[in-house]
């Protein structure tokens, strides 16, 4: 699956790692993240894909209307680590 990613979401810097790979064990296979200031405030996106304990998770949260940028980056990163918590303990 990670072969029709474009390459730029391959070559992740480190200060990007963080949203759909948070909280999960394995390094992300790809990852897009990005963040800019719409009209209602801060949009905080993160979209991936991580191959886990022989499987494969591609998933994507959006958000907007954050305050800042930080608080976006870590609502991601929470619901990022609740997921593979989730997912974890089957």
């Amino acid at each position: 699956m990670a072969a029709a990613w474009p390459d730029s979401v391959h070559a992740v810097e480190a200060s990007q790692v963080w949203g759909v790979p948070a909280g999960v064990p394995a390094p992300a296979t790809a990852i897009k993240t990005g963040q800019f200031t719409g009209p209602a405030g801060p949009e905080v996106n993160s979209i991936g894909h991580i191959a886990w304990d022989g499987n494969d998770y591609v998933f994507a949260v959006l958000t907007d209307q954050n305050p800042s940028d930080v608080y976006g980056q870590q609502t991601i990163n929470t619901l990022a680590s609740l997921v593979y918590d989730a997912l974890d303990s089957d």
